[in-house]
């Protein structure tokens, strides 16, 4: 999913300092919706941005021509741009599915015995160092034993994250492809 920074968004008020990315794709639109399959896409090929503009006719935006693809369309009707290089591709994570994918991503072949730091999701003091002392399967769930609580994987996921190998904070979980 895409997403953006309403402070990256260019409007009449700040239009003079969006001439550097005249050439650029980007967004448009007339309103900020936050989700950007509602905004149009093409090319910024000019800007009007006078006294006399109109606050919903700043931004020209290029396509082409559908009766002659050699053609392009200009077309000044959006009040709001935004950049391509602005937008943020969102990861989406999911629960890990199986014991065998959490030891993946530990990085071990034992999960049992292996010291995890993890912290509540967003608590950035209350940091927990645990070591794994049990892991059991049932015909529905995972169950890993940090110290003396036993979490199911989903729980986990839900509610705290780990820092992995690399040092970096993630959900329990992976990203999906």
């Amino acid at each position: 999913m895409k997403t953006f920074d309403k402070k990256d968004v260019f409007t009449i008020i700040n239009a003079k300092t969006a001439y550097k990315h005249i050439g650029e794709n980007g967004y448009f639109s007339d309103r900020l919706d936050p989700n950007l399959e509602n905004w149009e896409y093409g090319e910024l090929r000019s800007i009007q941005d006078g006294e006399d503009a109109d606050v919903d006719a700043v931004f020209g935006r290029s396509t082409l021509d559908p009766d002659n693809e050699e053609k392009l369309i200009i077309d000044y009707s959006y009040g709001l741009f935004l950049p391509e290089c602005k937008v943020i591709e969102e990861k989406k994570w999911r629960a890990f599915k199986s014991l065998d994918e959490f030891a993946d991503a530990l990085g071990v072949c034992h999960i049992v015995g292996t010291e995890i730091i993890f912290r509540n999701k967003g608590a950035f003091e209350l940091l927990r160092k645990s070591m794994i002392t049990e892991m059991s399967t049932t015909s529905h769930n995972s169950f890993v034993t940090l110290g003396s609580l036993a979490f199911s994987l989903k729980s986990l996921f839900d509610a705290y994250e780990w820092l992995n190998k690399d040092g970096v904070w993630q959900p329990f979980g992976v990203l999906e492809k």
